[in-house]
């Protein structure tokens, strides 16, 4: 990266990045496979019945596609888009290119918005602003001795500054990812589940009549979307969607046809019950 970097290379390095985003949608559908196998023994087992999940399912092909896509999609523009927008704050500040080729590496896995958050970190710490101590991600080890510096009106050594911002960084950097874990397995589980189930009703194993899906809301209750909170206990019938307090429909929680405000870091869950025939 730093020798494309220093031959002016940016789309080329870019493109390293764009390379390594495709084993997300390689996760989502481990997680799709995983869970509709699951749910295959979950029928398996209580209709003494022998079922098991089509990975050569047209429709199961076609959704696992369409998310490793839209994954891979969305992760590479929102990544373009982070690292043009560092690299060029750094030429604007006059970094050399081995400089640059650290503040790509720095950017990578985040958001423009994040970017910005770690930059305005740094210039609050360079400030000897307070209002660093508003900042939720920060590391409050350092807590401490950022208040003697400020109280003290001693400036923060470039070397303390810099580790104090690695840290955030980082920090933020884990904040996205367990973000991202969150919303795209609940959505690969779902989907994957719901797949499986669908597959049953096709193949007469159970009657689509004798099912329903309720929406379950998730506790602390701090945690829940304002227009989630009414949909908790809401009944479907299969495969029909559940709507939200916003107006908006969801097949299920995490559902990735849903507005991004909807899904991401939902805590939510669906169930799905059958009738068991007997006689």
């Amino acid at each position: 990266i730093i020798l494309l970097l220093e031959d002016g290379n940016i789309d080329e390095a870019l493109a390293v990045v764009a390379i390594a985003a495709s084993n997300f949608g390689f996760a989502y559908s481990t997680s799709y496979t995983q869970s509709a196998n699951s749910t295959a023994d979950f029928i398996n087992s209580t209709l003494d019945v022998l079922i098991s999940f089509d990975q050569t399912n047209t429709s199961a092909v076609d959704e696992m596609r369409a998310n490793q896509l839209r994954l891979v999609t969305n992760f590479t523009q929102g990544q373009i888009e982070a690292t043009k927008s560092a690299l060029l704050q750094g030429v604007e500040a006059g970094l050399n290119p081995r400089q640059q080729a650290l503040l790509f590496r720095q950017s990578i896995g985040l958001t423009e918005n994040q970017i910005t958050w770690v930059m305005n970190y740094r210039r609050l710490l360079e400030e000897g602003s307070k209002d660093v101590f508003d900042r939720v991600l920060r590391d409050r080890r350092f807590d401490s001795t950022i208040l003697n510096a400020i109280n003290n009106d001693e400036p923060l050594s470039s070397k303390q500054i810099d580790r104090i911002v690695e840290r955030y960084r980082e920090r933020v950097l884990i904040y996205r990812s367990e973000t991202i874990a969150r919303t795209e397995s609940l959505s690969a589980v779902h989907q994957g589940v719901d797949n499986m189930y669908f597959q049953a009703i096709d193949s007469g194993v159970l009657d689509e009549t004798n099912m329903q899906q309720t929406w379950h809301t998730s506790p602390p209750e701090k945690r829940i979307r304002d227009s989630h909170k009414s949909m908790d206990g809401q009944v479907r019938k299969m495969g029909e969607a559940f709507e939200s307090g916003a107006g908006n429909y969801l097949r299920y929680p995490g559902d990735p046809e849903a507005p991004v405000a909807e899904r991401v870091d939902c805590r939510c869950m669906k169930t799905t019950r059958f009738k068991v025939l007997t006689g």
